[in-house]
């Protein structure tokens, strides 16, 4: 399944040991993959996406996903 929403700046979309089913795209706007530690390790902005490795390996999340601007996403949902 496959729909889009919109997330506000400083919003989690993703929190670390999340389990997820869903791969995201960022259509418009800027989100940070943060690790465990708190440590910044990318930046992300329209045409990235995330979530693909957690999906894929039926593992939870290894890091957190935060929306460092208004964004809008796309979403996947593995079914």
């Amino acid at each position: 399944m496959a729909g889009g929403f919109c997330c506000v700046q400083g919003e989690f979309i993703i929190t670390a040991e999340d389990v997820i089913q869903e791969m995201y795209f960022v259509k418009v706007g800027t989100v940070q993959l943060i690790n465990k530690a708190g440590y910044v390790l990318l930046t992300l902005q329209g045409g990235s996406f995330f979530g693909e490795i957690a999906v894929l390996d039926n593992q939870p999340a290894k890091m957190s996903v935060y929306a460092v601007t208004e964004c809008e996403l796309f979403m996947l949902t593995k079914v």
